[in-house]
């Protein structure tokens, strides 16, 4: 499995009446809109969470590829890195080079 390529980018706020949306390129990726259970929070707490999340899921493809790089240099200074078993699960390693793998497979739809 693939994702829409980057970069991601958060349109101007409010462009459409639903929220805040992510576009790559011209391809919409997602919308972030309010909650119905999040009625409650002033508007204006709600608008800069809905532009926070936005963001967050534009700058994904540049994390994924940052934590994939970060994995990679781990293993040519670490090449004992490759022997470690069950990333993150119970009784596995819990290094931050196996946990970076673990939601390396996470974002890519698999398991470590």
């Amino acid at each position: 499995m693939s994702h829409t390529l980057g970069p991601w980018k958060v349109s101007d706020p409010f462009q459409n009446e639903y929220g805040v949306s992510v576009y790559a390129g011209e391809i919409p990726i997602a919308t972030v809109i309010q909650a119905p259970s999040r009625f409650d929070i002033p508007r204006k707490q709600e608008l800069e969470e809905i532009r926070a999340n936005a963001h967050l899921i534009a700058a994904a493809p540049d994390l994924l590829a940052a934590l994939k790089r970060c994995v990679q240099e781990a293993h040519l200074l670490r090449p004992d890195l490759e022997s470690h078993r069950n990333p993150g699960g119970k009784g596995g390693c819990i290094c931050v080079t196996c946990l970076a793998k673990v939601e390396i497979a996470h974002a890519e739809g698999r398991t470590a």
